[in-house]
């Protein structure tokens, strides 16, 4: 059990660096890229924040951080914090949370970046029916045709 779970804690790590070298790639390239390349350092929640991997093709709406508080345990609920950054103004993105396994409340909210290159916070309250990895996907919608979605691991420790 304890090397199942130092095996998922890696790969999480992996996929949680792999997001943060994809956006610094692109800023350090001084390439035009997604939102999510463009979006500002200064943006983000904390330092604990990692960048959410982006599953979609095209340019993102916005740039999407994600940091987890205390540790997840299964049967209790924890709270996911996300932090939400656009280049232009999205004035109604909306957020959707799912996932098949992970009980997900809000599922759906929607949210104002009133400025170009301004943040928004959005807290998840997040419960696992037991331990193991898991994954969240995160839509954001600007309007038609305009959506990025997100992929967050979630790791999860057995209650003791």
């Amino acid at each position: 059990m304890k090397i199942r779970v130092l095996v998922m804690a890696g790969i999480t790590l992996g996929l949680c660096a792999c997001g943060d070298r994809q956006e610094g790639g692109a800023e350090s390239s001084g390439t035009t890229g997604t939102a999510s390349a463009q979006a500002p350092a200064q943006a983000r929640s904390g330092d604990g924040a990692v960048a959410g991997v982006l599953e979609s093709t095209g340019p993102a709406v916005a740039a999407l951080w994600f940091e987890v508080a205390e540790g997840p345990v299964a049967g209790q609920p924890f709270t996911l914090k996300l932090q939400l950054s656009a280049a232009q103004p999205q004035p109604a993105l909306e957020v959707m949370a799912g996932s098949e396994s992970l009980k997900i409340t809000p599922e759906r909210a929607v949210v104002a970046l009133a400025e170009a290159n301004s943040s928004v916070n959005h807290e998840l309250t997040v419960t696992a029916p037991e331990a193991g990895m898991f994954d969240l996907r995160v839509r954001l919608v600007a309007g038609p045709g305009a959506e990025a979605v997100y992929a967050i691991p979630v790791l999860v420790a057995a209650a003791e």
